[in-house]
């Protein structure tokens, strides 16, 4: 995908799991969709349901998710507590600062599913927790 640019004319992409707060690995990517004006799609944003409720027993990836990842997750969602922000929230709105994302698609099983991601995408944010996030990532 990187190569884009070379041979299509493409006027958006779908990224799906790569742009999280947890996965990073889609960023050169993104970068170059913004150089090239071609709209991305980033779906996944709550990898596989962790950055939904990240517990014991949850998926990362559609696998079992490694300790390692959950204790990361974990992190970031005590950090986004002390924000007083969900951390659903924080996983769909940080993928929305993004200036190449144009659209996120999320998986919902229910009304109140999606009821309840469209609060996660208009929940007030406290622009402190951006970098307070990034801190616990690491």
């Amino acid at each position: 995908m990187l190569r884009c640019d070379r041979g299509a004319d493409l006027d958006c992409i779908l990224l799906a799991g790569r742009y999280t707060l947890l996965d990073r690995s889609g960023e050169t990517l993104l970068a170059r969709c913004a150089e090239l004006g071609v709209s991305v799609i980033v779906g996944g944003v709550f990898n596989s349901g962790l950055l939904a409720a990240p517990m014991a027993g949850a998926t990362f990836d559609y696998a079992a998710v490694p300790s390692h990842v959950l204790r990361q997750a974990q992190r970031l969602q005590a950090v986004s507590e002390d924000f007083e922000v969900a951390l659903p929230a924080a996983a769909l709105q940080f993928v929305s600062r993004n200036l190449a994302v144009t659209r996120i698609l999320f998986g919902a099983r229910s009304a109140g599913e999606v009821e309840a991601d469209v609060d996660f995408a208009t929940a007030r944010i406290d622009p402190d927790l951006w970098p307070a996030l990034e801190i616990a990532r690491r």
